[in-house]
């Protein structure tokens, strides 16, 4: 009995992971997704960078208090099946900062498109479809419909709207 080759079919963006975490219209969707890669359904690469990202979208941009968005974190990081990612060498870094001139992505997405090159992934669940397609070779999915997107810009528009179009840190 030989030992099968486990494959990882996509790499998942900062945004999924806060949609998850933070009370806000389309959570319930975004956690059925998180329900599926934690099963195993989805079969994805979680770059511990996206667990830290992901605190300062909920807390900055979803305005989730620190503590709290903390907590649910490390819950989620006690989670088995799941690939959780840390290599952030500096050969990475430098790759992802080639990445970011070759594409005209961010220093976040440049390294996704390197852990993406090196486990031969081409898919990234994401927010930021826009992003990503600027990378031929990548497939950009949402965690949620195209419809519940809109919905949360429609929410985080009033949201801001009601705090003076400012994103701040949650007190």
């Amino acid at each position: 009995m030989g030992s099968e080759e486990v494959r990882y079919h996509a790499v998942v963006d900062v945004g999924p992971i806060a949609l998850c975490i933070v009370k806000n219209p389309v959570q319930e969707e975004a956690l059925s997704w998180l329900s599926r890669v934690l099963r195993g359904e989805e079969r994805c690469v979680i770059p511990l960078t996206s667990i830290m990202g992901a605190h300062i979208v909920a807390t900055r941009y979803l305005r989730a208090d620190s503590r709290e968005v903390a907590k649910r974190l490390r819950l989620l990081l006690s989670a088995r099946g799941v690939l959780w990612f840390s290599d952030l060498s500096l050969e990475r870094v430098r790759r992802a900062l080639r990445n970011c001139e070759r594409y005209g992505v961010d220093s976040w997405d440049g390294y996704l498109l390197t852990i993406m090159e090196d486990f031969g992934i081409k898919t990234v669940y994401t927010l930021d479809l826009e992003d990503f397609s600027r990378v031929p070779w990548v497939e950009a999915r949402l965690p949620v419909s195209k419809d519940a997107l809109e919905r949360l810009h429609r929410w985080l528009k009033e949201k801001l709207r009601a705090h003076g179009n400012r994103p701040t840190c949650a007190p």
